[in-house]
């Protein structure tokens, strides 16, 4: 993966899981309610980013100088799996939360 869009798609997924975290913790955003369901989505959804960028940390191939470089970054993906942890339990939360008000899926 090309280290630009890698960039882009760790700040879009640093961006959706803090909006995830803090659409949970206050039930919505922009007077619009998230239920549990959209937040099922949600957090799958950010969960598949993190999955994305642990996979692909191990290849990122860099351009300069004309030349073109694949480097290795553990620590990315380090960071990924804590993000996909964080998804995965609110992932959890949510599922939790609908059996809970409707007695299943």
């Amino acid at each position: 993966m090309i280290i630009e869009i890698y960039a882009i798609i760790l700040l879009t997924a640093i961006f959706s899981t803090a909006i995830t975290v803090f659409a949970g913790l206050s039930g919505g955003v922009g007077g619009v309610d998230v239920t549990s369901r959209t937040g099922m989505i949600i957090s799958a959804a950010c969960f598949g980013l993190w999955a994305l960028l642990a996979i692909n940390a191990f290849e990122i191939t860099v351009h300069s100088g004309g030349e073109e470089f694949v480097r290795s970054y553990p620590q990315l993906a380090w960071i990924a799996v804590a993000g996909a942890m964080v998804a995965l339990y609110s992932l959890f939360q949510a599922a939790i939360t609908e059996f809970e008000q409707t007695g299943g899926l």
